[in-house]
């Protein structure tokens, strides 16, 4: 068994979005999330349960998945706003005007950076929600949850040098 450790500047658990279609690889239609506080990915397999009259027991088949990936980050303003120059939306516009605009686009997580070959990733295609930027005396920086919500299958790749 091999645990994931994120504890090394290489090996960083990571977030790019970028435009649907875009070549999440390149930064020229992407943004690498700032200030990420914490990932979760969530795989939910739906399923249906029934009961019949010869077992003590229910029966599962499972269903379609729903699938997210939340996160929580402090807000960078150019990130969060965009930078209204650039031809890419996603970059444009940053994560509230994608999410206002029901932007659809491309994601890839990182468990381990990417910059070492083999390394992992999950991505897909989907939208983001869920933008609820909070601040108090307490806490002097906006912090927001962002959620993507999958639209489709999460597929898994390798990180190539």
């Amino acid at each position: 068994m091999a645990v994931i450790n994120v504890s090394q500047s290489t090996t960083e658990a990571t977030v790019v979005i970028g435009d649907a279609g875009a070549n999440l690889a390149a930064a020229a239609n992407t943004i690498t999330l700032a200030n990420l506080q914490d990932i979760t990915v969530t795989n939910n397999q739906g399923s249906f349960r029934y009961q019949t009259l010869d077992s003590q027991s229910e029966a599962v088949v499972l269903t379609v998945a729903t699938n997210s990936i939340g996160l929580n980050l402090v807000v960078d303003e150019t990130q969060f706003f965009g930078d209204g120059a650039n031809a890419s939306p996603v970059i444009n516009k940053g994560l509230f005007g994608t999410s206002n605009d029901k932007t659809s686009i491309d994601f890839r997580v990182y468990f381990e950076g990417t910059s070492v070959s083999g390394n992992k990733y999950i991505e897909g295609s989907g939208f983001i929600t869920g933008l609820a930027p909070t601040v108090n005396p307490g806490a002097p920086l906006w912090v927001t949850p962002v959620t993507i919500e999958v639209n489709g299958d999460l597929t898994e790749g390798d990180v190539t040098a």
